[in-house]
């Protein structure tokens, strides 16, 4: 069986500088297995990087995950900190699966950016089942989250962020083969 790969890329906000993570990661290829891997590299700002994981590993790259949602906190040598979490899932257990590579093809366009408050989210992607458009602040702190049935490939959507503080923020799209992150400013 060969494992889905899944690949993103997501800016990593600082105040020395900005840094970007590209991270490529796998699931578990079957039920209850402990296959999964994360792989990250962090470009950009002020080196050495530090990575703390949910689970107490400080590893840049994981391997031998069994499925679960594991969430990175990077730190670079200026003290500027990016949480960032991974959902590694397996399939279920009577699954037939024959998996393959899966290429990240997706778009997110979020607009205005900068923005005081009301998002338009336009993202196109591949039919989904369901799918889930999520907001964090830039400590990794959920803002805003709202779950959608059926996704026919795209979808135009407002979220009103008009309550929350000026600053930087993530805007996620999740569907069941993918995640694609990018960042909003609200003044």
């Amino acid at each position: 069986m060969k494992k889905i790969i899944f690949t993103a890329t997501i800016l990593i906000l600082s105040i020395s500088a900005n840094a970007q993570m590209k991270s490529q990661y796998t699931n578990v290829t079957s039920f209850g297995g402990r296959d999964g891997t994360i792989d990250m590299r962090v470009e950009g700002g002020k080196q050495p990087y530090t990575y703390l994981w949910n689970d107490g590993s400080t590893d840049e790259d994981r391997i031998n995950l069994k499925s679960g949602v594991y969430t990175v906190m990077i730190s670079d040598a200026s003290t500027c900190t990016y949480t960032v979490s991974f959902n590694i899932t397996q399939p279920e257990q009577f699954s037939n699966s024959t998996g393959g590579v899966n290429r990240f093809t997706s778009q997110i366009n979020v607009f205005p950016n900068p923005s005081e408050g009301i998002l338009n989210i336009h993202f196109t992607g591949d039919n989904a089942n369901s799918f889930l458009i999520r907001v964090t602040d830039v400590s990794g702190r959920i803002v805003s989250e709202k779950q959608f049935g059926k996704f026919n490939g795209q979808l135009t959507e407002k979220m009103d962020l008009t309550k929350q503080s000026k600053g930087i923020y993530m805007v996620e799209v999740i569907t069941e083969r993918e995640s694609y992150n990018t960042k909003v400013v609200l003044q």
